[in-house]
């Protein structure tokens, strides 16, 4: 009767994880999200299990997978996040999730953090309002390193991402080409899908910001030239103020 979202099957087992709306409601009277895990039969669908940290009181959904399908990732609003909905991992532990591991400060803030897909090399793609982008939702990427730790989050940059929502985004096994939801300007109506290639690897890139102020009268300078220097002291980029 409700809704059924996003989804991922798990090709070494078959499974299919996928997002659903509770039916019943939370005490405070909304209805929340679930992950639930079905097995193909046939041409349609059977077994159909809950996922082990569903909470009829918080949302769980959203669930993605690692190539060999040993890690879960999934996003919650549960208590003890850094706010609004942070994405959230499993390690198989041997035919059952261990705990649900917060992704830390790299990849989640104070407010929303959804869709994760997870590449066959092993990148992380989500969706965040909360990380400096371009307005809205916003499509980052993050890896980890050496050590298994997740390093800074990039703003996929435009023209994948711009100032109204973009997420969603799921690319093939050769980092090439790939698709994602946005609702900018120009599309049919509401959320469109957009498929995309990709030319070159994201380059990690920073944002910048902050004002002129004229030191006498304490008023915000415009048009001034301001010039960014690296650590020789060599100008690097520049702008003008608005």
């Amino acid at each position: 009767k409700w809704h059924e979202g996003p989804a991922v099957v798990d090709t070494v087992s078959g499974w299919l994880w996928f997002t659903r709306t509770n039916a019943t409601r939370a005490q405070n009277g909304i209805h929340r999200l679930s992950i639930h895990r079905a097995r193909k039969q046939g041409s349609g669908w059977t077994n159909v299990e809950p996922f082990l940290y569903n909470n009829p009181e918080c949302s769980v959904g959203h669930p993605a997978l690692s190539p060999d399908g040993k890690v879960l990732y999934f996003v919650s609003d549960m208590p003890g996040g850094y706010g609004g909905t942070d994405i959230y991992r499993c390690q198989d532990t041997g035919g059952q999730w261990g705990e649900p591991e917060n992704l830390g400060p790299v990849v989640n803030t104070a407010h929303d953090e959804l869709f994760p897909y997870v590449a066959a090399d092993g990148t992380l793609w989500f969706a965040s309002n909360g990380h400096p982008g371009l307005g809205g939702l916003d499509i980052f990427v993050t890896t980890t390193n050496e050590y298994g730790t997740l390093v800074t989050a990039v703003n996929a940059g435009a023209p994948v991402n711009g100032p109204k929502d973009d997420f969603g985004l799921i690319i093939d096994a050769t980092n090439r080409k790939g698709f994602f939801t946005s609702n900018r300007d120009g599309g049919v109506g509401g959320d469109d899908i957009y498929r995309f290639t990709m030319n070159k690897p994201i380059e990690q890139r920073f944002l910048v910001s902050g004002m002129v102020i004229d030191d006498l009268v304490e008023l915000p300078v415009i048009d001034a030239q301001v010039a960014l220097l690296d650590d020789k002291g060599i100008v690097v980029a520049t702008a003008i103020t608005d």
